[in-house]
């Protein structure tokens, strides 16, 4: 699973992944089928999914948007709760993952990707995603990569909120 739209699905948002991802699937690799000592196949793993510069904003506003009403003040407070939980998980996902605790990062990631999705973080979900893949599987072959993407992406929101409540509330960036 490379993305992920959380409810209420909209047409819009249906129409935007399959436009981000249309031209992914058309060249989709084939992953080599290796054999191994028993002489069982095996598919070489999915490459690590990693944040890629985009002209396209890392949060979609305008979902974020529709549920604070336009208010700036209603803004801030969801940011500050979406960001202040998220970092607590994003500590406790780490912890997991250095310790190898499959289960853990399932939980977290799951957790953390569903609050990521509603609030319309875009390329910090489908990280998230792979890493509750893993972690059902019980497999955290990229999860150390997997986690620092994730990491670097939630600081690139953390920036990008801090200058748009800036700029539209008039108060400097505190970022």
């Amino acid at each position: 699973m490379d993305d992920y739209l959380s409810k209420p699905v909209r047409l819009e948002d249906i129409r935007n992944i399959i436009e981000r991802w249309a031209e992914t699937a058309a060249r989709s690799e084939v992953r080599p089928v290796t054999e191994t000592a028993n002489g069982q196949t095996q598919q070489a793993p999915a490459p690590v999914p990693t944040p890629q510069p985009s002209d396209e904003a890392p949060v979609d506003m305008e979902r974020i948007l529709d549920f604070t009403e336009g208010s700036i003040e209603s803004l801030k407070e969801l940011v500050n709760l979406y960001l202040d939980q998220t970092a607590g998980q994003m500590e406790q996902l780490e912890a997991a993952v250095q310790s190898g605790n499959a289960t853990e990062v399932r939980r977290i990631a799951h957790s953390c990707a569903g609050a990521s999705a509603t609030c319309g973080m875009r390329r910090l979900v489908p990280l998230l995603r792979e890493l509750e893949k893993q972690g059902v599987e019980g497999k955290l072959t990229t999860a150390t990569e997997l986690c620092a993407n994730a990491g670097k992406e939630f600081e690139t929101i953390r920036i990008f909120l801090a200058d748009y409540i800036a700029k539209h509330s008039g108060v400097p960036s505190i970022v």
